[in-house]
């Protein structure tokens, strides 16, 4: 870091930030002391401090190389008691330095340096944050308090062996980054950018501070922001090798699969940034392998998993077979079928193309198809299937995943077969397509994985094979499964292969022993809801939600208001949040 908050070493004081009051309180307002008398006032008794600033001791007083005042060298020092008096005699509580630090910002990387960590510090940013210290005030490099605690504080552990298997193993978990939580329980605003354009994310992935990026993430960070050149947070941690951190970036972004696809100016992806094969190895995750069908490189992910210490439980540790995503809640047993779904959904668009094209009647059908659909709506369609389908977990390209029409019912309720040649051959490419998820899904199983876990909507695994008509998978795990169980809408799943007129997968389950006339909520049978397709999934369920979510959440009008009422306090510099 550029700036420097030790005497002696300041290298900036000719950009010194003095703001009024503390230029009137130098002007005249009592004796200054030195910079040495006031590392032996804070060190002495309270009570030699307090007769001095009650014989006319400027309170405010700055001096030495950096310009400091007393407040700085109570924060620094880590004296709690020294600053509430400092307070009470009238000090200014966001005086700053030559650099433009405050006493705020001196106690938050005093407290977080290792060789001076202490519980003092702590409490010094406590009462200095009670007081009103600016929690926005910025360096003279734009740099706020919580740039400095990211930079210092959350780095576990991260020696990690050839596979990336081991990092983070033998030490325990990292320490909590208390200074760090304490600014951001104070308001800080998680996305501020210094004069480098880095964020306090940012800095914490460069630096490999794994716990300070999963405090930051916790309270909303964008995990997509980028430096002037375009690198990630995740590009970052991949450069530099922090193990844990890259391990923490690709658990948050998993089911949308941004951060791995963003490319910097150069044009360059995390993958390509990573420079030992540890880094590279831990870009992938076991949901990952599970979603694109590879059985070697899921064996590979299990093996990597066990090496973990079943007792400790942390974001930047390998994912396990029980482990959830963040938004949906979906296990790796999800993962394998949404990527089955893509996969089988790939292999059919494929095919209506090549139909359509051979016959030239591509217009006609788009027409047919899609009716009077706005190419909003069609956008937004889209992007619903991407969520559903799992294509943020398998990195793929895909355009999303086609349900197949509903089949037409027959008198008595129940699903009318077609049996063409042409839909014979395309059912055996599909099962052909599907057969390594259905291993991977058995790999799961003899690994531990609970085939009944619903994910936020309670929707289970076979409920999404039955959804997607995946009648390998569906075998695989039928033995393992209750056909009772039901998601937050009461659909069993024989509701969801009747709704989306999956007529073998129906046919499996009632050979299994599904009812076909349990209600859901809305006390409609399995053969109620033949056709329904979409109209199973609640618009307010969590898959459509993420579905709609934006990118990047925006700024509130409550907090462009925080932020400019805290830029007009006090004497720190302002903290505005860049476009």
């Amino acid at each position: 870091m550029a700036e420097r908050s030790r005497g002696g070493e300041g290298s900036e004081a000719g950009d010194a930030d003095v703001g009024p009051s503390d230029s009137a309180s130098q002007a005249g307002a009592g004796p200054v002391a030195t910079e040495e008398q006031l590392r032996e006032m804070v060190a002495g008794p309270l009570q030699v401090l307090r007769m001095l600033l009650s014989t006319g001791l400027n309170p405010n007083g700055r001096s030495g190389t950096l310009l400091r005042a007393p407040l700085h060298s109570a924060a620094e020092a880590g004296q709690p008691e020294v600053v509430s008096v400092l307070l009470q005699s009238g000090a200014v509580v966001d005086v700053v330095d030559a650099n433009g630090w405050t006493p705020l910002a001196v106690a938050v990387l005093a407290g977080t340096t290792p060789s001076a960590a202490s519980p003092g510090h702590m409490e010094c940013a406590r009462r200095l944050l009670a007081a009103g210290a600016s929690v926005g005030a910025t360096t003279s490099m734009r740099r706020t308090a919580l740039h400095l605690a990211a930079v210092m504080q959350g780095a576990p552990g991260e020696a990690a062996g050839e596979d990336g298997g081991s990092a983070g193993q033998g030490e325990g978990p990292p320490p909590g980054p208390a200074m760090l939580w304490l600014l951001l329980r104070s308001g800080a605003y998680p996305d501020a950018k210094d004069d480098d354009g880095m964020t306090p994310l940012l800095l914490a992935a460069k630096h490999g501070r794994a716990g300070a990026a999963a405090a930051l993430l916790a309270c909303g960070a964008y995990a997509g922001a980028s430096t002037r050149r375009g690198a990630t947070a995740l590009h970052l941690a991949a450069q530099h090798g922090h193990i844990a951190t890259i391990r923490l970036l690709v658990r948050h972004d998993a089911e949308r699969g941004q951060l791995k696809r963003r490319l910097d100016s150069a044009g360059r992806s995390p993958l390509d940034c990573a420079k030992t094969p540890a880094a590279r190895a831990a870009l992938d995750t076991l949901w990952e392998a599970a979603a694109a069908g590879r059985l070697d490189a899921t064996q590979r992910m299990l093996r990597v998993a066990s090496r973990v210490d079943p007792g400790v439980s942390a974001p930047w540790q390998p994912v396990q077979v029980w482990d959830r995503t963040r938004d949906l809640d979906r296990t790796a047993f999800h993962a394998v079928v949404c990527g089955a779904a893509a996969a089988v959904s790939s292999l059919r668009d494929s095919a209506r193309k090549a139909a359509l094209s051979s016959s030239g009647a591509m217009a006609a059908s788009r027409s047919r198809g899609r009716g009077a659909s706005t190419p909003g709506a069609v956008a937004a369609a889209r992007r619903m299937r991407n969520v559903i389908a799992g294509i943020g977990l398998q990195g793929n390209a895909h355009g999303g995943v086609s349900h197949p029409k509903a089949l037409p019912a027959t008198a008595s309720g129940t699903l009318r077969r077609r049996g063409s040649a042409r839909q014979k051959a395309a059912a055996q490419a599909e099962q052909e397509a599907e057969e390594p998820f259905a291993r991977v899904a058995a790999l799961l199983l003899s690994n531990g994985a609970d085939p009944d876990a619903a994910d936020a909507d309670g929707v289970t695994a076979l409920m999404l094979a039955a959804r997607f008509g995946l009648c390998l998978v569906c075998r695989a795990i039928l033995p393992k499964v209750s056909l009772s169980v039901a998601d937050a809408a009461g659909n069993t799943a024989l509701h969801w292969a009747q709704a989306f007129g999956q007529v073998a997968v129906a046919d499996l389950l009632l050979d299994e022993g599904a009812d076909p006339s349990v209600p859901n909520a809305n006390g409609e049978s399995a053969d109620d809801v033949i056709g329904a397709g979409m109209a199973l999934v609640s618009p307010t369920s969590a898959e459509a939600m993420l579905a709609r979510a934006p990118p990047r959440p925006t700024e509130s009008a409550s907090l462009k208001a925080t932020l400019l009422r805290d830029s007009l306090r006090g004497s720190g510099a302002a903290l505005r949040p860049k476009a």
